[in-house]
């Protein structure tokens, strides 16, 4: 008898655990540890529910969805600005590299019902915006499983947007033998979870719920170097990074930091990028998926849209005239729906805004910041198009 004593607990432990409602575990999710002030990056705060859920509810953060460039260390970077500008909010990092409108549509509609009235701002790169929209294999690594199930479980969530977004999850390998997504992507209007599916989406929040409950802080942003702009106004902020930049980007003429220039020289880095800035690319019909969502929830976003290296991309044959009607079409696309944006793209060949080939940095990031700030006031309708005067 004693030699099942272990398998008799084993068991007993995983039935307790299958019993165990996730709620009852997310409680102990300690927020403060694991969201590391709000830039903890990584793949159970990215595609979780606990901890975004927390955040959203939290007066205390402001979320900003992005990708690759909430990653890169910056003295200028929102997790530093925010505190030395004393704005009382730390900023909450919503993002990977990859996560294009599609992958934050998704979360966004996870959320309707739970997230109205709430300010948020939305960072869209323009490179996203590529011949064919985003890759089967980058929507597969970055989609989230569970907050999927949460949008086409949300009852607060229109059929009509959840048999727009199945019949774009159709075109993935990774969700289009989903029973749900085929239910709705062929103009289904209801349905009711089979027992396996139903427990199958128990285990995916209680798993979300253990890991953020242990996941351990880890904010590498905190880590990089910051610059003293404490008591100075917007006009000196800008000043500093436009030297900071200057400073790093004395190897070439493209306002590029010396170590990516480096790496473009022995060609460690994309030269070439002829698949980008398509004016019927796919991914206008992802942002609409987003701008959809955003007005389900009756959000209050803030839409940043981001300029490239206009130099460097004149140099490798993608001129201003194939970009700018990119550019405008996003923006079109963001007013259609009554929002906003902080419109970056007028700046592309503005130095030590992008700091390398695509991601903003330096005096971009103090720009940006400035914009974000305003908008935590409630102020962001009155802001000047395009830049600050500088």
């Amino acid at each position: 008898m004693k030699k099942f004593i272990p398998a008799i607990i084993s068991i007993a432990i995983f039935l307790l655990f299958i019993c165990l409602p996730p709620d009852l575990i997310s409680k102990k999710s300690p927020l403060k540890v694991t969201t590391s002030d709000g830039a903890n990056l990584n793949d159970t705060t990215f595609k979780g529910r606990v901890i975004q859920e927390n955040l959203f509810k939290s007066q205390e953060y402001y979320p900003i969805l992005g990708s690759s460039e909430l990653e890169k260390p910056d003295p200028f970077h929102p997790i530093h600005m925010f505190k030395a500008m004393d704005t009382g909010k730390k900023p909450f990092l919503i993002g990977t590299g990859g996560s294009t409108d599609i992958i934050h549509a998704i979360n966004i509609g996870s959320k309707v019902g739970e997230i109205k009235g709430k300010k948020l701002a939305i960072i869209i790169s323009p490179q996203w915006f590529t011949d064919k929209g985003v890759d089967d294999n980058n929507f597969s690594a970055r989609y989230s499983e569970l907050q999927l199930d949460d949008l086409l479980n949300n009852e607060h969530l229109s059929k009509a947007f959840k048999q727009k977004m199945s019949r774009r999850l159709m075109d993935f390998t990774a969700t289009k033998d989903k029973r749900l997504v085929e239910y709705y992507a062929n103009d289904g209007d209801r349905h009711n979870l089979t027992v396996e599916e139903k427990i199958y989406n128990n285990l995916m929040k209680k798993n979300d719920a253990v890991k953020s409950v242990l996941m351990l802080s880890n904010n590498v942003l905190q880590r990089s170097k910051t610059v003293d702009i404490k008591g100075k106004s917007w006009d000196e902020i800008y000043q500093i990074a436009e030297q900071y930049g200057k400073h790093h980007s004395t190897n070439n003429i493209y306002g590029m930091d010396n170590a990516y220039y480096k790496k473009i020289l022995h060609h460690q880095k994309k030269l070439y990028r002829n698949n980008e800035f398509f004016i019927n690319s796919k991914e206008f019909d992802d942002l609409d998926l987003l701008l959809e969502a955003l007005k389900e929830a009756e959000a209050d976003p803030l839409f940043i849209v981001l300029p490239v290296n206009g130099k460097w991309y004149d140099h490798i044959n993608l001129p201003y005239e194939r970009r700018q009607p990119v550019y405008q079409k996003i923006n079109d696309h963001i007013y259609k729906y009554g929002f906003k944006t902080y419109d970056m793209s007028g700046m592309d060949y503005m130095p030590y805004v992008i700091k390398d080939a695509v991601h903003i940095g330096w005096e971009g990031w103090a720009f940006a910041d400035a914009a974000m700030i305003l908008h935590m006031q409630g102020k962001y309708p009155d802001m000047p198009v395009n830049k600050f005067n500088h």
